[in-house]
């Protein structure tokens, strides 16, 4: 695709992104009523915050936990903890998020948008320090339940001592054993994030407010690993509601019942989700008593509502949206450095994509400087190798690959396919930032090397599920570690144990890899783990697995009166709600 083809893509998407907005501004739509079973109690006049009426926050029935349906879920029996009453404006939080969480289960879920939902439902261990990420530098991490921590000379035994009278936010007691419990879970599960800490062979409860971690090996990032969401502690009562030895799986994609400083009141699908603040977290009680994760499909009306001061934060959106922000009265936006990566999955194992000519000649087809002159505004760089820009173990010496549509025409030969061929594209809105522009751009340039593009666009929960089963020839998505450590970028997206949407999309297998992968994670030697890594990269770029256009940085918009904002190594739009206020 030309440089001015390009631009005429992205002008007519800037100016559909404009007449949205402005007919939005001429005729604001309101959500749809929610269901009478879940219908709002009207707050006080004085303290409605600025929402469509499908937005005001209500009081949760708390004392009457239901099961969640097919179209509504409800309140867990967590929260029975949860703030009563309408906590005010100044108290409540609105996140503006661009569709339904898929599940909320930390054990389970690879969903960012779950993760804006249930994060702070949960503590951990210990959590990541927050701060904008440096180059190299390894993760630090901080004090969550447990209050000290100890680890042996040789590396393989991690002592943790729990602050005393934790309790669960039902008022159960968080102690070791449900600690042990948990972990057990994650691991007998093992889906999420169990394959990096696949080094944890036991789990002891020593007494009640110690904990004894035994590793099969010593493991360098442990302690960050284990301070992600995926490490979150379970209150063992919701092992109650296991089915068929499912450990609970089915009940807590829909529910949380954890210790954090919020627990879920109301889900009405589509429409909203509540999270109140739980009177038995132990820490200093937040200013945010509610915050209100209100679903709002289309990026054009997430960026009017913040504008407007309807919603006080919201999920990522693209970058040339974003700026339409830029200036905007009442609107804080901030640029910061980001671990997003946006890519296409190639599924190495559908024809002709299983041809490594084939993904090679689609790697070269793409002018991944025009894209991210263009589409991204200039605000990001190039990805060359898996690992991206300020991760241990990045090469900055990988060539990639360059636009080059000779070459590209040239493999495809090679290939067998002199003429081309037509290939499905399968993607979602919400599968990346930008993703509609990506697509497009995408199935242009490969459009002038002879590969024609078909373009499917679904749901994202359809895309999430199809991907899960291999059922597609490629997609385009973005991903930002939760931990940006090298084992949540090369052991979820490579080894040939995580093909699926847990998260090796592309479905790609290589032995020499996958040893090289699995032996730097556990290498202490600072030196021979990076050189490890250095090397599998060169691998997976010759068989070029995925498309990678680029790493983004990340756009921040809020409303100006929000404070306490923190910048997360992992994802700023992973909101620590409970050091916020409002002015």
């Amino acid at each position: 695709m030309s440089p001015s083809r390009l631009t005429r893509v992205w002008t007519a998407t800037v100016i559909i992104l404009t007449l949205g907005l402005l007919a939005a501004c001429a005729q604001p739509q309101a959500a749809p009523a929610p269901a009478p079973a879940a219908q709002a109690t009207t707050a006080p006049a004085a303290a409605q915050p600025t929402t469509a009426p499908a937005a005001q926050p209500t009081t949760a029935p708390a004392a009457q936990p239901t099961t969640a349906a097919a179209t509504q879920a409800t309140a867990a029996p967590a929260a029975k903890a949860a703030t009563s009453g309408d906590p005010g404006a100044k108290a409540t939080l609105i996140y503006g998020m661009g569709a339904d969480p898929t599940n909320l289960d930390p054990h389970q879920t690879v969903d960012g948008l779950s993760l804006i939902a249930m994060n702070r439902c949960y503590d951990r261990l210990v959590e990541v320090k927050p701060g904008e990420p440096k180059p190299g530098a390894p993760l630090e991490v901080q004090a969550d339940a447990a209050e000290s921590w100890d680890v042996s000379a040789d590396g393989k035994t991690y002592t943790f001592k729990l602050r005393k009278g934790l309790k669960f936010a039902d008022g159960s007691p968080l102690d070791a054993q449900a600690v042990k419990a948990s972990f057990d879970r994650l691991m007998a599960i093992n889906k999420s994030a169990a394959s990096n800490i696949r080094q944890l062979t036991k789990t002891d409860a020593v007494d009640d407010v110690t904990v004894k971690m035994t590793l099969s090996e010593p493991y360098p990032y442990f302690l960050p690993m284990i301070g992600s969401y995926a490490s979150s502690i379970i209150n063992p009562k919701a092992f109650a509601n296991e089915k068929d030895g499912d450990k609970a799986q089915a009940w807590l994609a829909n529910n949380c019942m954890g210790s954090g400083p919020y627990v879920i009141s109301e889900w009405t699908r589509g429409q909203r989700l509540v999270l109140d603040y739980n009177k038995n977290w132990y820490g200093k009680e937040p200013a945010i008593k509610r915050v209100i994760v209100k679903i709002v499909p289309e990026s054009t009306n997430l960026l009017l509502q913040l504008e407007k001061g309807d919603l006080d934060f919201m999920s990522p959106v693209s970058i040339p949206e974003m700026l339409t922000l830029q200036g905007k009265a009442g609107v804080k936006m901030v640029e910061v450095p980001s671990f997003l990566l946006i890519l296409a999955y190639l599924n190495n194992t559908k024809p002709p994509l299983d041809n490594v000519k084939v993904r090679q000649a689609m790697n070269y087809a793409i002018n991944y400087d025009q894209v991210i002159k263009e589409l991204i505004q200039g605000k990001g760089r190039r990805l060359k190798g898996p690992l991206a820009f300020g991760m241990e173990g990045y090469d900055e010496s990988l060539a990639g690959y360059n636009y080059d549509p000779a070459k590209a025409k040239q493999l495809l030969t090679e290939a067998g396919y002199p003429n081309g061929f037509e290939i499905t594209l399968t993607y979602a809105t919400q599968g990346a930032p930008g993703a509609d522009d990506i697509a497009q751009a995408a199935a242009a340039y490969l459009g002038e090397v002879g590969i024609k593009v078909k373009i499917e666009k679904v749901a994202e929960p359809t895309r999430r599920e199809r991907i899960d089963k291999s059922d597609f020839v490629w997609s385009v998505g973005g991903w930002t570690p939760p931990v940006p450590i090298p084992p949540w970028t090369m052991d979820k997206w490579y080894l040939c144990a995580n093909r699926g949407l847990n998260a090796n999309r592309a479905f790609y297998c290589n032995q020499k890899a996958d040893e090289l992968v699995t032996k730097a994670a556990t290498e202490v030697d600072s030196a021979k783990r990076i050189q490890m890594y250095r090397d599998a990269q060169k691998i997976m770029v010759e068989e070029a697995p995925y498309i990678l256009f680029y790493q983004a940085n990340q756009l921040i918009a809020y409303r100006d009166n929000l404070e306490g904002f923190e910048i997360k190594p992992g994802g700023s739009q992973y909101l620590s709600y409970e050091r916020l206020s409002k002015k």
